[in-house]
C-alpha cells in the first residue's frame, strides 16, 4: 500500500518557492499565507471535513502523520507534498518535547519555544533534506518562506496542543510505540532515493544518486530526533 499523498497537489495558482508550496492556511498568525475562513460554528478543528472550504494543509499533515511514518517510501509528486513532509516532521520534533507527565500549560510553553526558536529553510547548510527541496532564489524569496514556514510551525504547535490535551491538563493518549514512527523511512524525488536509518544514538540521512549507486553520509537530521528522545515514550495524540 502507497504512502498518503497531499490533496493539494492538484491545486492552481499556489506560489511554490524552491520547490516547496505555500499553500493557504487557516491561521490567525500574522504572516504571507493566504488566510482561509474560520472553521463554521458548533465545527470542531479536530473532525474538519477535507471538503471545507476552511480545510487547509495542516489540518492534512495531523490527518495523514500516524499513516505516513509508517511508510519507509515516499515518493514526492509535487510541491504540497514537500509542505506535508515538512509538516509531519515538525509534528514528530514536538511530540518529543511533551513529556509523560507534562501539563498543558508547560507543553505550550515547550511547544511554541520549538516554533519560534531558530530554525533552517532549504538551502542552509544545516536544512537535512536539501537533497530534496530547493533553495529560494533569493533574499526575498528565503525571507518570505522563512516566515511563511514560521506560520507553519506556530499553527501545527497550537493544533497539536489542542489534540493531545483535549482531555485536560495531561495528555489525551499515550502510546509506548518505538520512536522509530517519527520519520518517513525514505523519499524519493527527482531521481535520488533518500533512505532514513535508525542508528544507536543518532538518525543520519544516506543518499544514493540515481543510476551511480553512490552512498553519501549526510549529516544528522537533528530536525527530526535527539539523543535523549530514543529512550523517551512516543506520545500517539492520534
Amino acid at each position: 500500500m502507497p504512502a498518503y499523498h497531499s490533496i493539494f497537489l492538484q491545486d492552481q495558482d499556489v506560489r511554490v518557492i524552491g520547490n516547496i508550496a505555500l499553500l493557504p492556511l487557516r491561521t490567525r498568525t500574522r504572516g504571507p499565507a493566504y488566510v482561509l475562513p474560520a472553521v463554521p460554528p458548533g465545527t470542531s478543528d479536530l473532525d474538519i471535513d477535507p471538503d471545507s472550504e476552511s480545510y487547509d494543509a495542516l489540518d492534512e499533515v495531523l490527518s495523514l502523520f500516524r499513516a505516513n511514518t509508517f511508510f519507509r517510501n515516499f515518493e514526492i509528486k509535487g510541491p504540497a507534498d514537500r509542505l506535508l513532509i515538512y509538516g509531519i516532521l515538525f509534528v514528530s520534533e514536538c511530540l518529543g518535547k511533551v513529556g509523560k507527565t507534562m501539563g498543558s500549560r508547560e507543553a505550550e510553553k515547550a511547544l511554541l519555544n520549538t516554533a519560534l526558536d531558530q530554525f533552517a529553510i532549504p538551502g542552509d547548510a544545516s536544512f537535512p533534506l536539501n537533497q530534496a527541496y530547493e533553495a529560494p532564489r533569493d533574499r526575498q524569496d528565503a525571507e518570505t518562506l522563512r516566515q511563511y514556514l514560521s506560520q507553519v510551525r506556530q499553527e501545527l504547535a497550537m493544533r497539536l496542543l489542542a489534540r493531545v490535551y483535549a482531555g485536560g491538563n495531561t495528555p489525551s493518549k499515550a502510546s509506548s510505540t518505538s520512536v522509530l514512527v517519527l520519520m518517513l523511512g525514505g523519499m524519493v524525488a527527482d531521481g535520488a532515493v533518500v533512505v532514513v536509518e535508525l542508528y544507536e544514538k543518532e538518525i543520519y540521512g544516506e543518499v544514493a544518486l540515481s543510476g551511480e549507486g553512490v552512498y553519501g553520509r549526510l549529516l544528522p537530521l537533528s530536525i527530526i530526533i535527539d539523543e535523549e528522545l530514543f529512550m523517551r515514550t512516543f506520545w500517539d495524540p492520534f
